[in-house]
């Protein structure tokens, strides 16, 4: 085998099950980091879609109605102190 031979086949890797093993890994990590990128993508998505919608929701003012201390008003506490004599 010459050093030609060598390097054509794939740095030191001789046709057959080790340069299969070593294209398969790399198709498998490529694969990896494809499935990654898009899951990334997503979970960027929705952040930014929660984050949003949290946001709408606190700008929102809801509607409290009447106050029950208005409907059911208090008996009138104890004279002031000036009042006493």
């Amino acid at each position: 085998m010459k050093v030609n031979d060598i390097i054509e086949a794939g740095y030191g890797l001789t046709r057959g099950t080790a340069m299969a093993r070593s294209a398969m890994a790399t198709q498998t990590n490529q694969n990896i980091r494809a499935n990654s990128r898009a899951e990334d993508s997503n979970r960027e998505a929705n952040i930014a879609q929660q984050h949003s919608y949290r946001s709408q929701k606190r700008k929102r003012v809801a509607p409290t109605g009447i106050p029950a201390r208005l409907l059911q008003p208090q008996a009138p506490s104890s004279p002031a102190q000036g009042e006493q004599q």
